[in-house]
């Protein structure tokens, strides 16, 4: 059995978990010179978004290709000037394909079901029109035709996010994002080798005030 090389995927998690502390304390300075820095309500946004993912950069024998529907419940837990953290739940339904670079007929069909919990800290670059964010998550899934790399049932996914969100209306926003996935059982049931990908999203927000 064959397991990826991980460098690229370790660089990667290393530079989003560095920009999302950054994000964090970018705002801080800023925020303190402000009158009344104690955190304000913030806003409760619900999304709706459309990933999907493939092998781009990584170095593995397999192809794991995914289309998921996503919705996305935004819960503002601090509300700075220029920064916000914010709670991000994500219920999803994914449709995939898995094809064996090794034996090329080998090819399924399968899904995947689940919901990722992640902390969000958002950088806010023009008032409330323009952000970029940065997001740590993990969650429960269940996954079924992956036999060669994965056990079917029930396991767990890791998630490292950068996104922009561009306000298109009032309590509109076009929400664009890039980033990387692991999804494996923590060595509950063999095999255990993981599926990894890199995943691109597009939705919309609506948002409102608390």
């Amino acid at each position: 059995m064959m397991y990826m090389d991980w460098s690229i995927p370790k660089k990667m998690i290393a530079t989003l978990v560095v920009i999302l502390v950054l994000l964090g304390f970018w705002g801080l300075p800023a925020a303190s010179a402000q009158e009344g820095t104690m955190p304000t309500k913030g806003l409760r946004k619900l999304g709706f978004t459309f990933a999907y993912g493939n092998q781009d950069l990584l170095a593995v024998d397999y192809h794991y290709r995914f289309g998921a529907i996503n919705l996305q419940y935004y819960h503002g837990l601090i509300n700075r000037r220029n920064w916000d953290l914010e709670l991000l739940v994500q219920p999803l339904l994914v449709s995939t394909r898995f094809i064996s670079l090794r034996d090329i007929n080998d090819r399924r069909r399968g899904f995947e079901f689940g919901a990722n919990l992640s902390i969000l800290a958002r950088k806010k670059l023009w008032e409330d029109r323009l952000s970029c964010y940065a997001y740590v998550g993990y969650g429960p899934h269940f996954v079924n035709d992956v036999i060669e790399r994965q056990r079917e049932g029930f396991l767990f996914t890791n998630n490292y996010f950068v996104g922009v969100d561009i306000r298109l209306e009032k309590n509109l926003v076009l929400d664009l994002s890039y980033g990387f996935r692991h999804i494996s059982n923590d060595n509950q049931m063999q095999p255990n080798a993981g599926v990894n990908n890199v995943v691109y999203t597009l939705g919309f927000i609506l948002d409102w005030p608390q």
